[in-house]
């Protein structure tokens, strides 16, 4: 005598199937974005460990930091020959001694950081923020006549070179690089403010993070080059200041290191390391590693 066997999912086991795949993937999709994140932050590290060698190949070469200006521009150009990009950088030179159009050439993927996906959407994105230092005002207060820096990289206007012995308050304690956010953020996130009344000038160090906390305007649809290009030396576009801890907030005046990391952003320091820096570092801290010659104690970070 023979039996039909019955088969297939009855509803009860489908939907209980359904209901375990829904479990596992609400349990691992978290852990799928954590694994994809820090594989991103790790590129972001790589990419600062190769710029910061280059650097410091070209420091040991000319004996001094570049100095940025319109010719050749930022110092991530006369980098490129230490990142095997020297046909790159004989196109860009050549072209910049005859008309200074450089638009069409787009930035090598080391000088982006893959958790910018902003940046990275750009042609010629840069994840990367040049530290200035602050503005040291040698004739008139708050104003940009006379002024100098106390980072480590300079304009061609100002009449001294950032040699290793120059920076006294330590390589280690020094910081070259930044990492920066480009702009619009999507979501609103981390936006830049400025003062519906503001202006360019030459403050002090603690000036400018008192300044940049009272501003209150969230810049949503004015346009701002930050992270847009990596060529160009310009303070807006593609370099930063050490007023306020990374990710804590950042002025139009006050460009400050960002990042999409949690609470934290990379920074290259001049003796060739890579620190990844808390948001929570302590504000004064913070401040020195901006300063070369500044003086100031500087405890672990």
């Amino acid at each position: 005598m023979s039996r039909n066997r019955r088969s297939g999912f009855t509803v009860l086991e489908l939907l209980i199937s359904m209901g375990v795949f829904t479990v596992l993937i609400a349990v691992l999709a978290p852990a799928v974005q954590l694994i994809h994140e820090s594989s991103r932050s790790t590129q972001c590290r790589n990419n600062f460990r190769q710029v910061n060698l280059a650097l410091q190949q070209y420091v040991t070469t000319f004996g001094q930091f570049p100095r940025t200006g319109a010719i050749p521009g930022s110092s991530f150009v006369v980098l490129l020959p230490y990142l095997e990009k020297q046909a790159l950088y004989d196109a860009i030179i050549g072209e910049a001694t005859q008309k200074l159009d450089r638009s069409a050439y787009s930035s090598p993927v080391v000088f982006k950081c893959p958790n910018d996906v902003v940046a990275c959407s750009y042609a010629q994105g840069c994840s990367f923020g040049e530290n200035t230092g602050t503005c040291i005002s040698e004739t008139r207060p708050h104003n940009e006549d006379g002024r100098k820096y106390d980072g480590v990289f300079l304009t061609h206007f100002e009449n001294i070179s950032v040699t290793p012995a120059s920076i006294s308050d330590g390589l280690s304690h020094t910081a070259a690089y930044g990492e920066i956010l480009a702009f619009p953020r999507p979501g609103h996130a981390r936006m830049i403010y400025t003062r519906r009344v503001d202006m360019k000038g030459c403050f002090s160090v603690q000036d400018q993070a008192t300044r940049c906390r009272m501003s209150d305007h969230p810049m949503t649809t004015t346009p701002m080059a930050r992270g847009t290009t990596w060529r160009f030396a310009s303070m807006e576009m593609n370099s930063y200041i050490h007023a306020l801890p990374p990710n804590t907030k950042e002025c139009r005046f006050v460009p400050n290191s960002a990042s999409t990391h949690h609470s934290s952003a990379y920074s290259a320091l001049c003796d060739g390391s890579v620190r990844l820096i808390s948001s929570s570092i302590d504000e004064a801290v913070w401040q020195a590693l901006g300063s070369r010659n500044g003086h100031e104690a500087v405890s672990d970070f």
